[in-house]
């Protein structure tokens, strides 16, 4: 199990973080987008 994790391909490597980095990103956007609309609403 370790030594697989340690094997990794460098491209799976970077395509997950960039998965997790999109995820955050929009996770962001969308939440910031909700707060602005929330505060214009009241």
């Amino acid at each position: 199990m370790c030594q697989k994790l340690f094997t990794t391909d460098y491209t799976d490597f970077h395509r997950l973080s960039t998965l997790i980095i999109n995820g955050l990103k929009f996770t962001l956007c969308y939440s910031v987008s909700s707060v602005v609309s929330f505060n214009t609403l009241s």
